[in-house]
């Protein structure tokens, strides 16, 4: 078994942020992922560079917000969980 992949993956993982919360890490797992797959469909499509550039803006836009949405939620339940236990 080699372990290269895996520290790969998580210097990708560290490139995009250095200290990843858990839910930011899973939204660049689900990222970087996802690039994967698209990378690998544009290849064979009738897509130029601009409309391939489009696609992966609105994909990391869609991503970002969500990661941005799963901290807060996050956020919010650590504190509802604070209070309950004070």
């Amino acid at each position: 078994m080699n372990q290269d992949p895996v520290e790969r993956l998580f210097g990708i993982v560290r490139g995009v942020d250095a200290h990843p919360t858990v839910t930011s890490f899973q939204q660049i797992i689900r990222y970087v992922s996802l690039g994967a797959r698209l990378s690998t469909i544009i290849q064979g499509a009738n897509v130029d560079n601009v409309e391939q550039m489009n696609i992966l803006v609105t994909m990391s836009k869609c991503l970002k917000r969500q990661a941005k949405e799963s901290d807060i939620r996050a956020s919010d339940l650590r504190s509802e969980e604070y209070v309950k236990m004070s």
